[in-house]
């Protein structure tokens, strides 16, 4: 293999190691218990890490498995969250993230017999605490963890001199509510794009660049919540733990989403971005993302996901180039807790070195216990290049707990 080769390989590698190093939580699938609207439950509106103390008890409900009869009163059991809950004020939430894992990668190419690089390590995931305060209409939040490599839209600043740790936060914001359906909020927060899967590293995120790991954006955003409808329009003022100035994408993001029945929503995205320098590029770039997604719940332990989104990219001096991304996830509900999550996605970017990228993922998730989820995440993808296809496949097992 040349060392080129290797090069390309390595840094596809090593981005993609980095992608999985930490993670957050949502699940667009609870639209199978008839949640639509994800205001009741998470204090982001539009849905994210930290739940509400009604989002708490549900939880324990209708996420974790039950042992033994099941009870009739619906009611939650004691637990970390419940009693932390019990204990503070009604204006204040707290909570909190641990998450390990440990990696196997491996990236070949099918050019080249032979030309294979492969990383085994345990990760350090997520280390997170979380607070909101809701007082009158007032409503703030703020996450502060640390992370063992540099998520450069997210650091701070480096916890040791050798730079081994940083101190992050991802969301931090304030904002008003209007009435119980809408919200105003400023500050640093999760873009308002399709589905909000905690698959952050899956094609439809990383090419529109709306995960919720890493890509917040500063700004102010206006969400509303209602019994039909519900969506939320952020204005993009850019990253300011990014520098210098010419980093930041300047723009908007949005979606809306119309409940067609009790378990089923479909929705409408949009994205367009403009910086002086991108951050991956290093040129002029203006990005845009347009698109819809659905959610479908045919019976009581299915729920299909999907979503498709064109991608227009302009990279100055070069020309336009238009592409597009999805993805289709059934969510199976094995047993309440045990969860079979498949999904297949695609990419074409348009770019003059690549064709059709696809990859296929086998994903199980177990929350076994009161605040504990056990998940294995195999993937296969194949990426297309006009220079030097490879095939990437990574094993990750990861044990969470969360408040």
């Amino acid at each position: 293999m040349t060392s080129v080769a290797a090069q390309t390989l390595s840094r596809l590698l090593l981005l993609a190691g980095t992608m999985l190093a930490v993670t957050a939580e949502a699940y667009p699938w609870m639209i199978k218990h008839g949640y639509t609207s994800c205001q009741a439950c998470h204090v982001d509106p539009s849905g994210a890490t930290l739940l509400t103390p009604y989002g708490k008890a549900q939880s324990d409900i209708l996420l974790r498995t039950h042992y033994g009869k099941k009870s009739e009163s619906e009611e939650p059991t004691a637990s970390a969250s419940t009693a932390l809950s019990a204990i503070l004020p009604d204006w204040l939430n707290v909570g909190a993230s641990v998450r390990l894992g440990y990696l196997n990668a491996r990236e070949s190419s099918p050019v080249e017999p032979g030309a294979t690089i492969s990383d085994s390590r345990f990760l350090l995931m997520q280390t997170e605490l979380r607070g909101a305060v809701n007082i009158g209409a007032f409503r703030s939040y703020v996450s502060l963890g640390v992370a063992n490599v540099d998520p450069k839209t997210a650091a701070i600043f480096p916890v040791t001199p050798s730079s081994q740790g940083f101190l992050i936060s991802r969301e931090h914001w304030v904002g008003v509510a209007v009435g119980d359906a809408v919200l105003i909020r400023a500050g640093r927060m999760d873009l308002p794009f399709g589905l909000r899967n905690n698959e952050h590293n899956s094609f439809v995120r990383s090419y529109t660049r709306t995960d919720i790991n890493g890509t917040q954006q500063h700004g102010a955003a206006l969400s509303y919540n209602g019994e039909r409808w519900r969506g939320e329009l952020m204005a993009i003022a850019g990253n300011y733990q990014l520098s210098p100035d010419d980093y930041r994408e300047r723009g908007y993001s949005a979606f809306a989403e119309y409940r067609l029945a009790e378990k089923a929503a479909v929705g409408v995205s949009s994205l367009a971005t403009e910086a002086a320098l991108d951050l991956f590029l290093q040129k002029s770039t203006v990005r845009q993302a347009h698109g819809v997604f659905g959610r479908y719940s045919p019976t009581s332990g299915l729920t299909l996901l999907v979503e498709l989104d064109s991608l227009l990219q302009s990279a100055f001096p070069y020309q336009n180039k238009l592409g597009y991304v999805g993805w289709f996830q059934p969510d199976w509900e094995i047993l309440q807790g045990l969860h079979l999550m498949p999904a297949l996605e695609i990419v074409n970017d348009r770019s003059a070195s690549r064709g059709t990228s696809w990859g296929s993922w086998i994903s199980s998730a177990w929350y076994l216990a009161p605040q504990s989820e056990l998940r294995i995440d195999y993937t296969y993808r194949r990426l297309a290049s006009a220079g030097l296809p490879s095939t990437v496949q990574s094993l990750l097992f990861q044990v969470h707990f969360f408040l």
